[in-house]
């Protein structure tokens, strides 16, 4: 064939089909609510595109250096120290084009052909068709009772060819957080065992009391040889089209990941990266009211998702997602599995969930509350007109 035993190797998600369908419905005409979307409905704040269109009129727009710029950079050393207590150096810190991309490098850098890479389910749907498109093995790690990560289950798994475990923490799609000390317990596991914990922290804006989000890079500084952590400004500042993502880790890996992104995409837009350091310098009240809007929403989302479901819905600890079961509505009419349901929901309530077995479970859905109150609203009220016609 034309096409690649690599590139067919990667499965495309199940919620893609259903986001095509659903853009088909919106270009008919039909107004379908986007109960699927994966970034944050406020808009780029205005200091941030001041900035971007201040460098862009001062001449930004050559082509920046392969792995950041350094005011970037330094930006972010800063950051970390102030709000994280650590001391990096910008030899390890690559600006990359979003957090997707940190991830994808980081792996290209330290996979060889079938090694193993472990991934606790559930996962974001991009992580095994990264691993495989850099020759290696995802192994899923089944979680404990209400997603929660399974350390036991990752001892067990592990083998000789086990070279990483790939996790995020907020989970996308649980919103769970990785405690401090099974984080630490997991990382000296890996520098035990001379392997790679890769962690993406794109959602750690979004914890929600009384819930506390440690990050992994409180321990790097004992752990450089074998921690890689990637963070996101999309969530966070609502940039999710800017492209801006970094990766922190030891000089060798983020060396290698410039030399890779040097060869393919080079690192992201000058202009960008310099607005994004406008991004690091917003007060905690930024935060403060970010957060309470979106925790309104989740109470809002958990009251009608249990009385829509008819059942008790998950309490996320972080992110904008929640994960309601559809157990009892599985056999009903045409629905047998949570793509079966997903695809029912948008042609009978035109509304677009995501599938949980795009993240390796099922008999879920996954609801995102990054949406206006009454968006919030009319999405639930016709999800449950559209589950009270099953039979």
């Amino acid at each position: 064939t034309i096409i690649s035993k690599k590139a067919t190797s990667v499965n495309s998600f199940s919620s893609w089909q259903l986001l095509r369908e659903a853009n088909i419905l919106i270009e008919r005409g039909l107004d379908i609510i986007n109960m699927g979307t994966e970034e944050p409905d406020f808009a780029t704040p205005q200091p941030i595109i001041r900035a971007l269109k201040k460098a862009i009129e001062e001449g930004f727009t050559n082509y920046a250096p392969p792995g950041g710029m350094i005011e970037l950079k330094e930006a972010l050393i800063r950051f970390y120290e102030k709000f994280e207590g650590i001391q990096l150096i910008p030899e390890e810190i690559i600006i990359t084009n979003g957090a997707s991309q940190a991830l994808w490098l980081a792996l290209l850098s330290i996979i060889d052909l079938d090694d193993d890479v472990l991934i606790p389910i559930p996962y974001w749907s991009s992580y095994p068709e990264m691993v495989r498109l850099a020759g290696g093995n995802p192994i899923f790690i089944l979680p404990y009772e209400n997603f929660y990560i399974n350390k036991e289950e990752i001892y067990k798994n592990w083998t000789k060819k086990t070279k990483a475990l790939l996790l995020s923490s907020p989970i996308n799609p649980s919103g769970n957080i990785i405690k401090k000390e099974d984080l630490e317990e997991i990382i000296s596991f890996c520098k035990e065992k001379n392997a790679f914990l890769i962690v993406d922290e794109s959602f750690k804006a979004y914890v929600y009391p009384p819930h506390k989000f440690f990050s992994s890079s409180k321990i790097f500084p004992n752990f450089k040889e074998n921690l890689i952590v990637a963070g996101s400004f999309s969530k966070t500042y609502s940039m999710a089209g800017w492209r801006i993502g970094y990766a922190i880790g030891q000089q060798k890996i983020i060396d290698t990941m410039v030399s890779i992104q040097s060869s393919t995409s080079t690192g992201p837009p000058t202009f960008c990266q310099l607005a994004a350091i406008e991004a690091l310098s917003f007060p905690s009240r930024f935060y403060q009211k970010l957060k309470e809007e979106f925790l309104k929403r989740k109470c809002l989302a958990i009251d009608l998702c249990n009385s829509t479901f008819d059942t008790s819905c998950n309490d996320p600890e972080a992110t904008f997602y929640i994960l309601p079961s559809i157990k009892k509505f599985k056999h009903k009419g045409l629905i047998k599995d949570s793509y079966s349901m997903a695809g029912y929901l948008l042609k009978e309530g035109l509304t677009y969930v995501v599938p949980s077995s795009s993240f390796g479970i099922e008999d879920h859905l996954r609801i995102s509350f990054a949406l206006p109150q009454t968006k919030i609203k009319e999405g639930f009220r016709r999800i449950g007109q559209a589950l009270t016609l099953l039979s």
